[in-house]
């Protein structure tokens, strides 16, 4: 059982995402509690279908991810203990915390009414935004103090998916563990500008937040190479849905992976072949059509409120353009400072760091 934690621990969180994004583009008030629970149903469903190869190996490996994943979650904590508030002062973390607040607020995906003052925020896929919503709820507290700890526990969760990945492919070898740990050094924490500064300094919230799914994702497919278990590619495919909801750039190089290990298990029978393809293709093109299909909505709405329906102009306003950018900052400012404390209050302490630097 302990084995199966990791799968557990990711699968979790990546149904709670996709289980609240499901309950919100339907219309439907998100529950957090349900969309928990979901996740949770996911995660234990999963985790009994996998078969894992030798006990004795992998106890041992996992043995050392509880240790890493507690390692890097307490170090991270350390950082901004007791606040713990998200640190650094760049707009992307403002953006990020005012869809939070919305969604928070509405328990909806955003609307018109908030579309305004939201810009391009609006159209931005809220994975991450849902799963802070869900954690804040159950937890009892508002959801911006969540923030921090749900990227440090997913930042930490990829350190230990990086140990397992390196851990399969060095299966046999006896200097398999100290060799994951050197990749976990090398891969994550000596490129720290990507790795941890990515949500420290810059505020790429979603983006450093959506590696945690690619890699696990990763790591679904190197344990379906070597066991051809149809479960794996259920847990990568969950994992690709994730991602697409969380920052969509990413699930590139995830598809591109299952595409190219589908193709080349040669010895796969055709049934075998397509039931693994929709088990890694299938949760990813659902939420893909569904988040695409919405937007398509929402833009024949915008030309029906007699908006230019030329192609630039649309483009332009999707990514948070406007022909008044003056006019739109400026409800954002006042929208900002009048209504949103919390991050009136970081930009502040972000603007006094960089002051006394």
């Amino acid at each position: 059982m302990t084995s199966r934690l990791p799968v557990a621990s990711a699968a979790t969180l990546a149904g709670t995402i996709v289980a609240a994004y499901l309950m919100a583009i339907t219309g439907a008030a998100i529950v957090p509690g349900l969309a928990a629970a979901i996740g949770l149903l996911a995660g234990l469903v999963l985790q009994r279908s996998i078969r894992l190869g030798d006990p004795r190996p992998a106890a041992m490996t996992v043995t050392v991810w509880c240790g890493l994943v507690a390692a890097v979650l307490v170090l991270l904590m350390r950082l901004t203990w007791p606040a713990l508030l998200p640190p650094g002062g760049a707009s992307d973390l403002t953006h990020h915390l005012m869809l939070v607040d919305v969604l928070e607020r509405s328990r909806h995906l955003v609307d018109g009414a908030s579309e305004a003052a939201l810009g391009e925020m609006a159209h931005y896929t809220p994975g991450l935004h849902l799963l802070i919503v869900v954690a804040g709820a159950l937890a009892g507290i508002d959801a911006y103090r969540v923030v921090y700890p749900v990227l440090a526990v997913t930042v930490a969760l990829k350190a230990g998916v990086v140990v397992l990945i390196a851990a399969e492919l060095l299966n046999g070898s006896r200097s398999r563990v100290p060799i994951a740990l050197a990749a976990v050094g090398l891969v994550l924490f000596a490129p720290m500008a990507y790795s941890v500064d990515g949500f420290l300094r810059a505020g790429f919230l979603a983006q450093v937040a959506s590696e945690l799914f690619v890699v696990a994702g990763w790591w679904g497919l190197a344990n379906w190479w070597s066991s051809r278990a149809p479960a794996w590619m259920a847990f990568t495919g969950l994992m690709g849905a994730a991602t697409f909801l969380t920052w969509p750039i990413w699930v590139g190089p995830l598809v591109v992976a299952a595409a190219v290990s589908l193709l080349s298990a040669r010895e796969l029978s055709s049934t075998a072949r397509v039931r693994a393809a929709v088990f890694g293709f299938g949760p990813v093109a659902v939420v893909a059509v569904l988040h695409l299909s919405a937007r398509c909505l929402c833009s024949r709405r915008v030309r029906s409120a007699g908006f230019s329906s030329r192609w630039h102009v649309q483009v332009r306003s999707s990514a948070g353009g406007s022909r008044r950018p003056g006019r739109r900052y400026g409800l954002r400012r006042r929208l900002l400072h009048r209504h949103w404390p919390s991050t009136r209050w970081l930009a502040c302490e972000g603007r006094r760091r960089r002051t006394w630097r």
